[in-house]
């Protein structure tokens, strides 16, 4: 694990999102990762030493406590002009908020209590937008994948 890497898992974890290691190809690297993932850096740490080059993935769900909007401009997405819409109808999202490599955002939103959420991986009227809320997972800042 690297100290960049290590700083993030350490933010991430801070803020009670569970982590679990991936492969540079996105793959996840234990059985069960959604009920395994962890806030326990301990349990991170081993991961990173066990997996040198592995990534970490944040857990989106209820056992995690968050739903993960995920803003994509890769391939021409129209993401962030879906999500300027979304902020003209609703206003500005106050919420913690991660800049993707190729320009695209994931920003974190409080689980909502009582209810049971599923992911949707097409809003028609929002192209370029995912909302990751059961069994997903987003990357996390200082991964390295395959590609480089």
């Amino acid at each position: 694990m690297t100290e960049e890497q290590r700083f993030y898992c350490e933010d991430f974890t801070g803020r009670g999102i569970r982590l679990y290691p991936i492969s540079r190809n996105k793959k996840p690297l234990i059985k069960d990762w959604p009920n395994k993932a962890t806030t326990d850096m301990a349990q991170v740490a081993l991961w990173g030493t066990k997996w040198p080059s592995c990534n970490f993935c944040a857990l989106a769900g209820k056992g995690s406590g968050v739903l993960i909007l995920d803003v994509d401009v890769k391939n021409n997405q129209p993401g962030l002009e879906s999500l300027a819409r979304l902020e003209e109808e609703y206003g500005s999202f106050d919420t913690f908020t991660v800049k993707t490599p190729s320009g695209g955002l994931h920003l974190y939103f409080k689980y909502p209590e009582g209810q049971e959420m599923r992911n949707i991986n097409n809003f028609p009227d929002h192209p370029g937008m995912e909302l990751k809320a059961y069994h997903a997972g987003c990357v996390i800042p200082g991964s390295v994948y395959s590609n480089g």
